[in-house]
């Protein structure tokens, strides 16, 4: 159970993280997307919770989360975008 809880919490942390780079890299806007940022800490929290059930290790389950919630958040993001499309 507590490796859920760290997981989830790598994964708030990932999307976090995730967004302030997004929006440091790109900083012609003048001010930071809430709205945004709050989708990529759900996704990510959601995936941190789902590897968490997967794993035995809290330290593995911090790590999961974090790269995969960064995995996923992008995926999702190329569907939107459909940049993965071949022309």
């Amino acid at each position: 159970m507590s490796q859920v809880i760290i997981a989830i919490f790598a994964g708030i942390v990932a999307g976090f993280c995730r967004s302030l780079l997004g929006f440091f890299k790109n900083s012609e806007s003048e001010e930071l997307d809430w709205k945004k940022l709050l989708k990529a800490v759900i996704i990510m929290g959601i995936t941190g919770g789902v590897i968490g059930l997967f794993t035995s290790n809290p330290l593995m389950a911090f790590g999961l989360s974090f790269t995969g919630g960064v995995t996923v958040h992008e995926l999702i993001k190329a569907y939107q975008n459909k940049s993965f499309e071949p022309e």
